[in-house]
């Protein structure tokens, strides 16, 4: 009697599977373990899901239990890997990202703790339950009957606990703080967890994708964003930089994964002579979204937010038009612009993607015939050859130019399997013998690229030409492939600074400059608006997310997250570290700081999402 009883009441008792899973998520990723709404949230999806059994006979339960559980099992277990890897929970519209994830092979095994185990070991538990478990034979009616009513409990109970968030605000702006606003903009990943469980949070993700993927361009979202910037109107301001390289040509180069402390005086001599000689961005961080290299070519080139919420920017908006992107403004001032990159151009979408920011032509590994190595994700090609058969390209284009190269050389991993640096290793060794391994393969990486600048700048310099071309090197995100124990035992700068370790080089130079340090907050959005005021080009800087550095405004780093972000005067973190640089901080200047943060990053959604400048009219 006692089993039959309990046999009848599995339904009820197998939910507390996705609250024990949601419980271990928030616990390894060291949230708030007690969180009734997430608590409550997960007990209902995973009886929904139960309820669903009930319409197959004993046979069909047991196995499509088995899947619910085993889905719901790998959801936990990735999400948990994800964040040991990189500190924040991954959206379903990351699996574009599948390819170039998988590329690096061998990083994903470095987040693994042996305490996710616990995920496994539960899911036996629970399959070899439901394998024992007998199934009570109900008639048709009872069926539907049975399968009606746990339905309809399950959905009411999940909605009535969203009547207890906390919507009421005294100012209206604060609507993108409340808990209704999360919920349905996901706006923060980890607060989403955090308050309403990883099984909510995938709810949403998976119903916010299909919304986006479905949904056609609305007149109502683009009079929001046209009456967005009615209200945020900015004029150009000209100040002592302005046209200061006005039809002279660019090389802008994307440095992959390079750190402040990987310029070095005898290991990348060329590095450090421009940093000393031209201008350096002492306070420039590169904040990591969903795809932190191609987010940041992105940001650099177009001034715009990538892609938060839809996907990767380079797949799901490949197809958008970017009229005001640096290619297109200097192909507009009679530049020539061409993209050139050592690795394969169907990595991150980039036959389509440059092509979409205005370049005229993408040159990658196979049509500069550089060699990619067979090992590829272990041992990159290296930086010099990218140098040396692009400027062979260079050279003979029309002038100026407008030339972008992204580097890989740098990229994780560092260790023994980089065989193409064992020469740069033992040098770099000899140099600095008592450091880690990885640090001497990392700067053994720096010195590939600052061997392929000096070759470059040596040509344009042949050329006669080197005078007339100003260099623009920027870190797409820091190493962090690197655990950053091991870098905080060479970088002592930063160590401890989660936040600082996310600074990253910014280095403008040309021939006969003065050197200059720059102290100003900025981050990747501001590269475009300060590049397109000192060529002089014809921007609008209403459309810009950041601000021209040399500009009187201040601007704010946003760390990859909407809950994340920097100013002059404090660090605001409502994520797990959740810390203030600034004791006794303003209360109203954070709000202030945090909704405006928040809104801008939304309405730049909307944009991409949008198509807006698709249909543009303005200048």
């Amino acid at each position: 009697m006692k089993k039959k009883l309990l046999n009848h009441v599995h339904i009820l008792v197998l939910p507390f599977y996705f609250v024990i899973s949601d419980a271990l998520v928030r616990m390894f990723a060291g949230l708030r373990l007690f969180s009734p709404r997430a608590i409550a949230f997960s007990y209902f999806i995973g009886l929904f899901f139960s309820s669903l059994s009930l319409l197959l006979k004993e046979k069909g339960q047991k196995i499509y239990l088995s899947i619910v559980f085993v889905i719901s099992t790998l959801v936990a277990f990735s999400q948990s890997l994800y964040f040991n890897f990189y500190t924040d929970f991954y959206s379903f519209n990351k699996l574009s990202n599948i390819k170039e994830f998988l590329a690096v092979k061998g990083e994903t095994s470095k987040a693994f703790h042996m305490q996710y185990l616990l995920y496994f070991v539960l899911l036996v538990f629970m399959i070899g339950w439901i394998i024992k478990m007998h199934v009570p034979i109900h008639n048709k009616k009872h069926k539907i009957q049975l399968v009606l009513g746990f339905v309809l409990f399950a959905l009411l109970g999940y909605h009535s606990v969203k009547f207890t968030f906390i919507n009421n605000m005294l100012d209206s702006t604060q609507v993108y703080l409340t808990d209704d606003y999360l919920y349905k903009t996901l706006y923060s990943h980890q607060k989403a967890v955090e308050r309403f469980g990883v099984f909510t949070h995938a709810n949403r993700d998976l119903l916010r994708i299909a919304k986006t993927y479905l949904q056609k361009a609305d007149p109502k979202e683009v009079k929001r964003i046209e009456e967005y910037f009615a209200k945020h109107q900015r004029e150009k301001q000209h100040n002592a930089m302005t046209g200061l390289f006005e039809n002279k040509n660019i090389v802008l180069i994307l440095a992959e994964s390079l750190d402040p402390w990987g310029i070095h005086q005898e290991i990348t001599p060329t590095l450090y002579k421009m940093k000393q000689e031209g201008i350096y961005f002492e306070n420039y961080y590169a904040p990591m979204f969903n795809a932190s290299t191609i987010d940041a070519e992105f940001m650099v080139n177009t001034g715009l937010a990538p892609s938060l919420e839809s996907g990767n920017t380079a797949y799901v908006f490949s197809g958008n038009t970017f009229p005001l992107s640096l290619a297109n403004l200097f192909k507009k001032k009679g530049y020539s612009a061409n993209s050139y990159h050592n690795s394969i151009g169907s990595f991150y979408n980039r036959y389509q993607f440059h092509e979409a920011l205005g370049f005229s032509e993408f040159y990658d590994s196979i049509k500069l015939d550089i060699e990619t190595p067979k090992n590829f994700g272990y041992n990159w090609a290296l930086d010099y050859d990218l140098f040396d058969k692009a400027s062979d390209i260079i050279l003979k284009q029309s002038r100026p130019f407008f030339s972008y190269l992204i580097t890989v050389s740098m990229h994780t991993p560092y260790d023994e399997n980089r065989i193409a640096l064992k020469k740069n290793y033992e040098y770099v060794s000899k140099i600095l013998p008592n450091e880690d391994s990885q640090i001497i393969y990392y700067l053994a990486a720096g010195k590939d690229l600052d061997d392929g600048l000096e070759l470059f700048q040596k040509r344009l310099a042949e050329e006669g030409i080197l005078d007339d071309t100003v260099f623009v090197v920027f870190g797409d995100h820091y190493s962090y492939g690197m655990h950053h124990d091991i870098i905080w035992t060479y970088d002592l700068d930063t160590k401890g600074d989660f936040y600082n370790l996310k600074k990253v080089p910014l280095l403008i130079w040309t021939p006969n400059m003065q050197g200059q340090k720059i102290s100003e907050i900025a981050g990747q959005f501001e590269v475009y608006p300060t590049l397109a005021n000192m060529f002089n080009l014809e921007f609008n800087p209403t459309y810009n997310f950041g601000n021209d550095i040399f500009n009187e405004d201040e601007n704010i780093v946003v760390y990859g997250s909407k809950s994340i972000w920097r100013d002059k005067n404090l660090v605001y973190d409502t994520g797990s570290i959740g810390a203030k640089y600034v004791e006794d901080a303003d209360e109203s200047y954070i709000f202030e700081r945090n909704s405006y943060v928040i809104e801008r990053l939304n309405m730049f959604q909307k944009i991409l999402e949008q198509d807006y400048f698709k249909e543009f009219k303005g200048e």
